[in-house]
């Protein structure tokens, strides 16, 4: 199994020529990986896109690798927000709840805890 990532995604994809051409809707994403190797300025703008590319890959791109690929792949998405709100009724609060963002408030409106996390 082939796991695709934002760190991985240009090695696997845009090195496989039939692959990249599968997926014309991801031209613009293409180009802007491609761009920032001959200008060291769009190196962040690159990092972006393929996060947003491997945001962007559902079932169908999934297929269409694996078929290429002769493997299975999974797509490891990249949260990248910095907040993530959660809700539950007081009576149903778990304290389990698990997040990678650091710092959280937590508030209640009535019989609603709501729980933020945040960078």
């Amino acid at each position: 199994m082939i796991k695709i990532n934002f760190k991985n995604v240009e090695e696997l994809l845009l090195t496989n020529n039939s692959i990249k051409n599968s997926f014309p809707e991801f031209k613009p994403y293409f180009d802007q990986i491609e761009r920032s190797k001959h200008y060291s300025f769009m190196k962040q703008s690159a990092i972006q896109a393929k996060i947003d590319l491997v945001n962007h890959l559902n079932e169908r791109h999934i297929q269409i690798i694996e078929n290429h690929l002769n493997q299975s792949v999974e797509i490891v998405k990249f949260n990248n927000n910095f907040t993530q709100n959660y809700s539950c009724k007081i009576d149903e609060f778990d304290l389990s709840l698990n997040s990678n963002l650091d710092l959280f408030c937590i508030y209640r409106n009535k019989d609603v805890l709501k729980v933020t996390f945040f960078k």
